[in-house]
């Protein structure tokens, strides 16, 4: 979900229908749907008003600019981070996306360190946005005139080759989130590992906007037992999901899935 500065307008990921639905408030919580923009060629919804967006195969992540001009979504399936015009009445504009690999309709699809990407934030003042991928990259980009244009990214385990290797553990990426009131210059990123089962951290670097790993007992916090390396344990990050940081930045909560096994049969099941 991602939610207008103005508070007037919600917008929802529908990963299933491969799209993006907007919704206005209408007083005392109340919701009125607005419409939807989807990818159809891909199996998305046709029922949305515009269905040729290019990008939202399996959308997982969105994000607002702070002056509300723009929404960013992510998606895994395409590999892809994708820019929308947004209007003050609410509605979207398809502009642009970037991908990784061929396999998406973008028209900007060789975008290193999008390969199932999972979830994306902006700053404060909109100069930079941050995607986090399950394959383990940490991604960054600046918008243009009709979209973004990838200024680095960050990898863990040398699974993305044209990245920078991240110095921490961020296998399964899905949750980022930025808190700029708590350290000085650029502020401070963090982000949830499902399959690393930690937490990493990031100085941002205030003249270029990129993220900076930690080093030692500062960088990462991972659940007792996992392969991240982080010098810290910390309790209930086992497939470590949602990331919210408090108004103020000083803390940090993540939520975790868990797992639990049932037998069905001859086999095993996850939920």
């Amino acid at each position: 979900l991602a939610v207008s500065p103005d508070g007037r307008f919600l917008y929802a990921a529908e990963q299933n229908g491969n799209a993006i639905a907007t919704f206005e408030r209408i007083g005392g919580g109340k919701l009125a749907y607005q419409g939807c923009i989807s990818e159809s060629l891909k199996a998305g919804l046709t029922t949305c008003a515009q269905t040729n967006a290019r990008g939202l195969y399996g959308v997982t992540g969105l994000a607002i600019s702070p002056d509300g001009a723009r929404l960013y979504a992510v998606s895994y399936a395409d590999n892809a981070l994708v820019t929308f015009a947004r209007s003050s009445a609410g509605p979207l504009t398809d502009l642009s996306c970037e991908s990784t690999g061929a396999a998406s309709l973008c028209s900007e699809p060789n975008a290193p360190g999008l390969a199932n990407a999972q979830q994306v934030a902006v700053n404060g003042d909109g100069s930079r946005i941050y995607v986090v991928t399950l394959e383990g990259a940490l991604s960054t980009f600046a918008p243009t005139g009709l979209g973004t244009t990838e200024v680095g990214c960050l990898s863990a385990k040398g699974k993305e080759a044209a990245c920078t290797s991240a110095g921490a553990d961020l296998e399964g990426g899905t949750g980022i989130v930025l808190a700029p009131a708590a350290a000085p210059g650029g502020g401070s990123l963090y982000t949830a590992s499902f399959f690393a089962q930690a937490v990493d951290a990031f100085a941002i670097d205030p003249a270029s906007g990129l993220p900076i790993p930690l080093a030692g007992g500062d960088a990462c916090v991972a659940a007792a037992g996992s392969s991240a390396g982080c010098g810290v344990t910390g309790h209930g990050l086992n497939s470590a999901d949602g990331i919210a940081a408090s108004a103020d930045g000083r803390n940090i909560y993540v939520a975790s899935r868990g797992e639990q096994a049932v037998l069905c049969g001859s086999s095993k099941c996850s939920d």
